[in-house]
């Protein structure tokens, strides 16, 4: 797990559930909007990031039996960049990809339509993994 992925989920989490950082701090918005219109690019580079951190944890499998709670935030850490990263670019891969195959458009809408309630919780796990990942880091690097 990089550092760069389990700050990417913060942001990402972040960035995912406004209206819970508002709730919060309601001074955010100005953030917020400056951050909005690339929610689609950034959910884009979340995807890939996702699929990257998921085929590197695979591949590190054997991780697992030296410490299998880094292991798996590891993984989880991925999988929850690559939906994050799919509901956030959705509209982005939507104008970019899936107007030439409307079956795969359907699919994609199948499959955007099915993760779209848990958009909140996956924030909010993004924000927790994210910051979990940044302590692993630090005490398995220093």
């Amino acid at each position: 797990m990089s550092l760069f992925s389990a700050l990417f989920a913060v942001v990402l989490g972040l960035l995912a559930a406004p209206q819970l950082v508002l709730a919060r701090r309601p001074d955010a918005q100005g953030a917020l909007d400056s951050i909005t219109p690339y929610s689609g690019w950034l959910g884009i580079l979340a995807g890939l990031t996702g699929v990257w951190t998921v085929l590197s944890a695979l591949l590190h499998f054997g991780h697992i039996w030296w410490n299998p709670v880094y292991w798996f935030s590891w993984f989880g850490l991925g999988f929850v960049l690559l939906a994050l990263g799919f509901l956030l670019g959705y509209g982005v891969l939507s104008q970019l990809f899936l107007t030439k195959s409307p079956e795969t458009a359907a699919q994609a809408e199948q499959i955007r339509v099915k993760l779209a309630p848990f958009q909140s919780v996956l924030a909010l796990i993004s924000v927790a993994l994210g910051l979990w990942g940044i302590v692993l880091h630090l005490i398995f690097v220093f």
